[in-house]
């Protein structure tokens, strides 16, 4: 992979490696801050060759040298404290900082209350603004959810005739994707499954609403939920999300 050697081909050159697979890809740098056209206009095929035979892989995802995390710690405090995914709500952001790749977030209230559309809220900011999510729901099918995105959009209470000839183009760049199957019997393959998603819609946010129908034993609930649990964060911290 060549991207441009500033920070934010850097950025670009790791996240299309993630997509790839890290073990499959060698990130080329080139030299002086240099663009490709810059980098071949005072350089031959030769020192790009050179460059290609001493490329090296990218560090394996959750193993990070001490210098490494070092540089993630400077980066961090250069740029503040809250760079991470944000509310639509600075009160709420005051207290969690930024959501930052590796989280995983357990929302908990009483039933009723507003979770899912909590979490909807939070989603539709961030598709908004062009930030690939997926949200995962076993309880509503993916209509219902489209439903309450077009009424907080149009901030209605009812998905009017004037609302939905208003609607055709208006959320075709909005990158957000539903899951909706309602039975998941494997854990593994579910997981899975999620990846593959995050793969190919480069996901950088995922919500999975209803976390306790993942618990299929009535003697077991707290095991089964503590696994799931475990294969969220897992999935967090490896696919960087």
């Amino acid at each position: 992979l060549v991207y441009d050697p500033d920070e934010e081909g850097q950025k670009g050159t790791k996240n299309l490696a993630k997509r790839l697979g890290y073990s499959r890809v060698r990130n080329i740098i080139l030299p002086d801050n240099q663009d490709v056209n810059e980098y071949f206009l005072k350089h031959t095929a030769e020192d790009f060759k050179a460059l290609v035979a001493h490329a090296k892989p990218f560090d394996l995802p959750g193993i990070i040298s001490l210098n490494g995390a070092i540089n993630e710690l400077i980066e961090r405090k250069q740029n503040g404290s809250t760079d991470g995914l944000l509310t639509s709500w600075p009160p709420v952001n005051k207290i969690i900082k930024g959501w930052h790749p590796g989280d995983m977030i357990v929302i908990t209230a009483p039933p009723k209350v507003g979770k899912t559309t909590f979490c909807l809220e939070i989603t539709r900011s961030h598709v908004k603004d062009g930030l690939p999510v997926l949200f995962y729901c076993l309880e509503m099918r993916p209509d219902r959810l489209a439903e309450k995105i077009i009424k907080a959009e149009f901030m209605s209470e009812e998905v009017t005739d004037i609302i939905i000839e208003q609607i055709p183009g208006r959320f075709d760049n909005w990158p957000l994707y539903f899951g909706y199957p309602q039975r998941i019997d494997d854990l593994d393959e579910f997981f899975k499954m999620l990846k593959e998603a995050i793969r190919r819609y480069d996901l950088k946010l995922i919500f999975f609403d209803n976390l306790h129908f993942l618990a299929r034993s009535t003697t077991h609930v707290n095991e089964e939920i503590g696994r799931a649990i475990q294969g969220f964060k897992l999935l967090a911290e490896e696919m960087e999300i």
